[in-house]
């Protein structure tokens, strides 16, 4: 397999005309988002977003030539396009209206893998695609290498816009990826049941979600994100993604109009929609020993920052003497708060009163190591400042921009 990981030059690779093409046709009014080669001091890559305070975005093939050249500090290697297609990108008010802005978003099953078990990740896409086959749905079904794993994808215009209009793009979208998921997992179990093998397909669905554009470089493998068509899965060879040669499918946005209005209906009935969205969850509680795990596991580090803050779909009340008890309870009361107020059961003056309080006399008094303290007043501090000139509705945006809505754990004790 490395012999075709080839030494990749970048800036060659993006001089392509067919690959510039192609990234224009994937993120056109979508909401780009650029990975840089240079990293932060952290490690992480530099992820790019905004350029002077406004969303990015790529209209032509000079937009993105434009973007490497003023980035070339930074070492721009891989394009991301959201699920959501937009209206209107103006403005980061534009790209956080979820409701009246987009006008479709794309239904993604992400496959998660490893390289070396590429052919079995075929395997698990072909499950995907059968069951939409299943449910007639064929000729928008597309697919994407994406590094290590794979994403099926289902052309947003598979949908009527009768059907978008009536649900809503991301209720869509959503719940038809929840609803094939479901459908297919129990296969997909017995497939690797006895193998070792740890392949999961999740459903990645939120407001500001974003997936490798065809025929960009991968953030970190010298690989490109081919896209293919169904009918090519047997045929598929690693060789493809070799960024020197790769073979590349340009018939991945055919697409026959309303193929999938019949599954939406379906799904919807099942799903409910997203779950911010929906009037009652038909999904069933995890047990509460895993909600835990993967609830501490995202607050173990020591630097959170504001971006990592989500609504909470039902807050724990707000005793601050829940700050005493730890870094990462501190964290999840902060949230808990900013959910009270987003949802307006709570007033501007008493949050603000709150704040002071624990930024005052909480904090500084914590048993917690020094950089834990200082990152936990800077994020009450700027939660402070936030919630001091933004409405119940602004403070609800931005937070849904991080991702969906957090489920708090249940109590142990």
């Amino acid at each position: 397999m490395s012999e075709y990981l080839s030494k990749v030059n970048i800036d060659e690779y993006y001089a392509n005309i067919t690959v510039l093409r192609e990234l224009v046709r994937f993120l056109k009014s979508r909401w780009v988002a650029i990975h840089c080669e240079r990293r932060l001091k952290d490690g992480r890559h530099i992820l790019i977003r905004y350029r002077k305070g406004k969303p990015i975005k790529i209209d032509s093939i000079s937009d993105i030539i434009s973007l490497i050249k003023r980035l070339k500090g930074l070492r721009p290697r891989t394009f991301y396009g959201t699920v959501n297609i937009y209206r209107r990108i103006l403005s980061r008010e534009d790209v956080q209206d979820y409701l009246e802005n987009v006008i479709a978003c794309t239904p993604t099953w992400d496959i998660d893998s490893r390289l070396e078990w590429w052919r079995d990740t075929l395997k698990v896409g072909k499950l995907i695609v059968e069951e939409l086959n299943r449910e007639n749905v064929r000729e928008c079904v597309w697919l994407k290498w994406s590094g290590n794993g794979l994403h099926v994808h289902l052309n947003e215009k598979a949908f009527s816009p009768e059907v978008i209009k009536r649900y809503g793009a991301l209720n869509v979208s959503y719940s038809v990826v929840d609803y094939i998921i479901k459908r297919v997992l129990p296969s997909i179990n017995k497939l690797f049941s006895l193998s070792g093998k740890e392949i999961k397909v999740e459903n990645l669905i939120d407001p500001q979600r974003v997936f490798t554009a065809p025929l960009s470089l991968h953030r970190e493998l010298p690989v490109s994100c081919v896209a293919f068509k169904p009918y090519e899965i047997d045929e598929f060879s690693f060789e493809w993604v070799n960024p020197l040669k790769f073979r590349h499918n340009m018939k991945w946005d055919e697409c026959k109009i309303g193929e999938a209005d019949s599954l939406a209906l379906k799904a919807i009935r099942v799903i409910g929609g997203y779950p911010l969205m929906r009037k009652s969850s038909t999904v069933k509680r995890e047990r509460v020993e895993q909600r835990l795990l993967r609830y501490v596991a995202g607050l173990n580090r020591e630097r959170i920052s504001l971006d990592d803050l989500r609504l909470v779909e039902e807050p724990w009340p707000l005793d601050t003497k829940r700050v005493s008890r730890g870094f990462g309870e501190a964290i999840s009361f902060l949230e808990d708060l900013l959910s009270f107020y987003a949802q307006e059961k709570l007033d501007r003056k008493d949050a603000i009163r709150l704040l002071s309080a624990i930024i005052e006399v909480s904090i500084p008094t914590m048993m917690v190591e020094e950089n834990k303290k200082k990152c936990l007043l800077e994020l009450y501090r700027g939660v402070l400042k936030m919630i001091s000139s933004m409405s119940p509705l602004e403070v609800k945006r931005w937070l849904l921009s991080h991702g969906p809505p957090r489920k708090r754990i249940e109590k142990l004790f």
